[in-house]
């Protein structure tokens, strides 16, 4: 099975810009086309500036901190810790098509 597809939106500029890809890097602007990520791509960009994942270690399990939320992998059948930057967020391309 594929990982979902997503575009990213930029909530700190405040005009509906998205984060896309040009020849800098990763930017943001109103001006882009949107580019489409998955989560796996999104956590390779700048050390995981962007959204972070980690496994759920039950004999160590801590809480990470503030916007950390625990979700469950139903293929992988184990918990894990997932983080979204609160300066962006994930719209699943499936709501835009």
């Amino acid at each position: 099975m594929s990982e979902k597809k997503y575009y990213v939106k930029d909530l700190l500029t405040g005009d509906g810009a998205w984060v896309g890809k040009d020849i800098f890097g990763v930017v943001s602007g109103s001006h882009l086309k949107p580019t489409i990520f998955t989560k796996s791509e999104l956590a390779n960009i700048r050390n995981g500036a962007l959204y972070k994942r980690k496994w759920r270690d039950l004999r160590n399990d801590i809480d990470f901190g503030e916007g950390w939320e625990m979700k469950v992998d139903r293929e992988a059948k184990h918990d894990y810790w997932e983080w979204i930057n609160p300066l962006i967020e994930l719209v699943p391309v499936e709501d835009i098509v």
